[in-house]
This record gives structure tokens, C-alpha cells and sequence, in this order.
């Protein structure tokens, strides 16, 4: 990959504290573009996370850091590693099901969530059969708790 000069989204955010509306609408739609370039190709990110999308000159974004993606799976093609950032992991890797490219379309939601409000949250309620799953980061462990 070539040098990226602007740095990433990561130190973006964390000198701005969040993002209003319009530039957040860019950068969303720069990392949809390069999610349906690599996803056209098969192959799925799984650690997208604001310190590995790096912004060139005119503030462009590029999707790097492809150390924890998956080649071969295409639309409607799953696998079930746990890898990537426990703050941008969608609930089906957490919870160590089969799980498709979609948990780059979560991850995305996630940055979006950051750049408008300047935090992810430590606490994700997801919907499931019979209540929420509400989950909560503590250092590198996950505990996951069923709620009725």
C-alpha cells in the first residue's frame, strides 16, 4: 500500500471528538465504497475500526490493515472466527455463531455512532428470542448476559 499522508480516521476523531452530520455522510461513504470494492472481491475486513481507515491528502478514506480478513466468502458465504475489535464486533462473532460479511456492515454502523457522538458505547443491546443480549466489555474477557 502506498503512503497515506492525512493519518488516520482514529486520530481524526480523537483531535475533533466527533463529527458533524455532513463530514460524517462522507466518510461513510467512503468506507461503503471500499467495503463494496472488497466485498465484490470476496473478501471480508473483519477489524474495521477508525485506526485502520487512513486518510490520503484530499481526505479520502482507505481501508487498510487486511492482517484479520477472510478471502473466498461471497454473498451468503459464512465462517465463524472470533476475530477483530470487541467495540466493533458485530453480535454474531461475539457470540462465536456463523456469521457472513454483513459484520462489516456492523462495524461501519458502529464508526458511524462514533464520528456523530465522539464514543462508542461499553454497553450494546441486541435484540434476540426472548429478551436482549446485553453485552459488556471488561479488559480482554467478554461477558455476555441474557436479559428476559
Amino acid at each position: 500500500m502506498e503512503f497515506v499522508a492525512g493519518g488516520s480516521l482514529r486520530t481524526h476523531l480523537m483531535r475533533s471528538k466527533h463529527f458533524d452530520l455532513q463530514t460524517t455522510k462522507f466518510y461513510a461513504a467512503c468506507i461503503t465504497l471500499g467495503l463494496e470494492g472488497i466485498h465484490s472481491k470476496d473478501v471480508i475486513h473483519r477489524d474495521l475500526k477508525p485506526g485502520n481507515l487512513l486518510m490520503d491528502q484530499d481526505g479520502y478514506i482507505k481501508i487498510a490493515d487486511f492482517g484479520m480478513s477472510k478471502t473466498g466468502i461471497g454473498y451468503g458465504d459464512r465462517t465463524n472466527t472470533m476475530v477483530g475489535s470487541p467495540a466493533y464486533m458485530a453480535p454474531e462473532v461475539v457470540m462465536e455463531e456463523e456469521y457472513s460479511r454483513a459484520v462489516d456492515w456492523w462495524a461501519l454502523g458502529v464508526i458511524v455512532y462514533e464520528m456523530l457522538l465522539g464514543t462508542v458505547s461499553s454497553n450494546c443491546h441486541w435484540p434476540a428470542i426472548g429478551g436482549c443480549i446485553k453485552v459488556k466489555y471488561c479488559s480482554l474477557s467478554i461477558l455476555i448476559k441474557h436479559s428476559v
